[in-house]
């Protein structure tokens, strides 16, 4: 429990640093220009690493390609731009919709069609954008869920409550390094849906023990 209660000071130190630099800039702290994003980033990537490293400890090579992956995937979803989001959500919506564009035709055959009634095909709904944005939040929601899965399965007996407490730790330092990404902000929300996918993780890994208590009993 001391290891958690000093995990727990040094995300809220990081934090509260964090918001400081975030409201006030670089004046925060009276050292002018010293202090960039950029050193806010690696100070949370540090106490990351120092967080989720003991993880891989004894593991299997298979398990800790999986938890890899995982942390992988978080870190990336944390760390990209908002003009590189734009560009892949553009990207998808051109994609879908080329198909469906009487414009595009016309412009590569040179030929006016009047499409038959029978064979029309509505394009798809100016939707598609939300859509791919609620994709992405139920993507964080999943991948939360399986890093909270992963992080119980694999922390030792008697540890299962820090390991919660590491994802949790995890959700809140990921959203806070949206502040330093440029185009990025942090949500509340964003945070509320990470730690419920935590506790549906916490849900299917008491599920998971449950069945292998009874049957090896």
């Amino acid at each position: 429990m001391r290891w958690l209660a000093l995990r727990m000071l040094i995300f809220a130190i990081l934090a509260w640093a964090s918001l400081r630099f975030v409201a006030q800039g670089q004046t925060a702290f009276g050292v002018s220009a010293a202090i960039t994003p950029a050193h806010f980033l690696l100070l949370w990537g540090v106490f990351l690493a120092a967080l989720l490293l003991p993880y891989l400890f004894d593991l299997r090579f298979y398990s800790k390609m999986v938890l890899i992956l995982l942390i992988s995937l978080v870190l990336a979803g944390t760390l990209s731009t908002r003009s590189w989001r734009s560009q892949i959500v553009t990207q998808v919506r051109e994609r879908v919709q080329v198909p469906f564009s009487p414009e595009k035709e016309r412009a590569t055959t040179g030929l006016e069609k009047k499409p038959a009634i029978s064979k029309t095909v509505k394009p798809p709904p100016r939707s598609s954008v939300r859509y791919i944005y609620r994709a992405n939040k139920s993507g964080h929601f999943i991948l939360f869920a399986l890093v909270s899965f992963s992080l119980l399965t694999f922390a030792a007996p008697g540890r299962w409550g820090i390991a919660l407490a590491d994802v949790l730790l995890l959700a809140g330092s990921t959203e806070i390094m949206q502040f330093f990404v440029q185009g990025r902000a942090a949500g509340i929300k964003d945070f509320y849906l990470d730690a419920g996918g935590a506790l549906l993780g916490l849900v299917f890994w008491a599920l998971y023990r449950a069945r292998r208590r009874s049957s090896r009993s």
